[in-house]
């Protein structure tokens, strides 16, 4: 008996990278939403229902954003309304998933830091985190 892997087809690999692309843009906007940045500053004071204004400030998820609309066109073109309809519902299941996963995180009691001169601080270690689980790959 020969055991041979299935192949996507060309149209199933599309589908995939869209869907991924679309399902990290997603996930990246959503857990950058509340990372605020001046995009810029306003040579005047504007003024809007009493509220002065003299920046314009946006959240750091319109960066990754766009790129969802950007992916729902391209896989409506391609596979129609049931299509771009799946990744939808993923992508809100990813972030319903996202935020439980986040609120457990953050209910985990943190480690009391120690003096010591071996341990690499926690921002050193992030490129070794990522590029850790970006080399893995299931066999």
């Amino acid at each position: 008996m020969s055991s041979r892997a299935y192949e996507l087809t060309r149209p199933q690999k599309l589908y995939v990278v869209c869907a991924g692309i679309f399902l990290t843009a997603l996930v990246v906007a959503e857990a950058t939403a509340s990372k605020l940045f001046t995009v810029v500053q306003l040579p005047f004071t504007l003024n809007i229902l009493g509220q002065s204004f003299d920046e314009v400030v946006m959240t750091a998820g319109v960066i990754a954003f766009p790129i969802t609309f950007i992916i729902t066109d391209l896989l409506n073109e391609y596979f129609g309304k049931p299509g771009i309809r799946f990744v939808t519902w993923l992508g809100m299941a990813m972030i319903i998933f996202e935020f439980g996963l986040i609120q457990i995180a953050m209910g985990v009691p943190p480690l009391r830091f120690r003096r010591c001169p071996r341990r690499p601080s926690i921002r050193s270690s992030e490129p070794r985190v990522g590029s850790s689980s970006a080399a893995w790959s299931p066999t």
